[in-house]
């Protein structure tokens, strides 16, 4: 027989329910390791509990990021908006450090004759021009 009605959430998975009272109300849990966050209701809402795990600091990156792409909620959107940024941040980043990128930074590790010549000239222009002794500079070139 085929199953109807609305497909269950996936958030279900990440909140603890328990046991019917006597007034038909049922206490939900936060499945998080350490999360003492719980609420007692009539009726389940995947939305409010959505929230509470994307918010939720003990639960993992891993299933917020599930959740959030299971529902759509205020919460949820945000949240997904600031990992896809991150991760477009990084990403840049990373194409950065990458040699030929159009983005990549200059790293000189070594210069030629001329521009060391050029450097020390630099130097020497400073201390001098600044009246700085020599002392204060703790250099093999002076």
């Amino acid at each position: 027989m085929p199953v109807t009605g609305r497909k269950r959430s996936c958030v279900e998975d990440y909140v603890v329910k328990g046991p019917v009272n006597d007034d038909e109300r049922r206490t939900y849990s936060c499945g998080a390791p350490g999360c003492p966050y719980q609420k007692e209701t009539k009726s389940w809402t995947a939305s409010s509990w959505a929230d509470h795990i994307v918010s939720c600091k003990f639960t993992s990156d891993e299933v917020k990021a599930s959740v959030a792409k299971s529902t759509s909620t205020a919460k949820t959107r945000v949240y997904l908006k600031s990992i896809t940024q991150a991760n477009e941040s990084s990403k840049r980043a990373a194409d950065s450090a990458l040699p030929g990128s159009k983005h990549a930074r200059l790293q000189v590790d070594q210069c030629d004759a001329k521009r060391a010549q050029r450097i020390n000239e630099a130097i020497a222009t400073f201390l001098v021009g600044c009246a700085l002794p020599f002392t204060i500079v703790n250099s093999v070139f002076f």
